[in-house]
């Protein structure tokens, strides 16, 4: 089933907790599970990992992870790149995702309206947090298309 409200969405997943190779609420979610498991549910066109010609699948992701976790960041950001097409942090639309820098890592949000970022904190889990309170640095701002 397609959830086409995020408030609703939101609400289903505020506070699920971190876990790195993680793709359900149940089971918690990493960096790249969240994005993937939030844009799928708003009905977005997103490819199964196996898919992505990285490699990439449920079975050797955290493996993949923990032996190189830039790299695994890296073709994450990639893969968002081509699924989406750029936007401007002045001009952000819901759900834009937002790709960061925070603290010296990497780090990426979902914009959804009223000036709040839903991120992904390891140690609050799902967390909705004021843009003006989100420390980033070199922001690069990703614009879903409905397919």
């Amino acid at each position: 089933m397609r959830v086409k409200n995020i408030t609703s969405l939101v609400s289903d997943i505020i506070e699920v907790p971190y876990k790195l190779g993680g793709f359900t609420p149940e089971e918690g979610f990493d960096c790249f599970s969240f994005l993937y498991y939030f844009y799928d549910k708003l009905g977005f066109n997103i490819p199964p990992l196996d898919d992505l010609g990285y490699g990439i699948n449920r079975d050797n992701y955290v493996e993949l992870y923990e032996a190189n976790p830039k790299r695994m960041l890296r073709i994450m950001f990639r893969v968002i790149c081509k699924l989406t097409t750029s936007g401007k942090l002045n001009y952000l639309e819901v759900p834009d995702t937002l790709i960061y820098k925070s603290n010296g890592g990497d780090s990426s949000g979902i914009y959804i309206g009223q000036s709040n970022i839903l991120v992904l904190d390891v140690n609050l889990g799902i967390c909705v947090i004021p843009r003006k309170h989100l420390k980033m640095d070199g922001v690069l701002i990703r614009r879903w298309s409905q397919k």
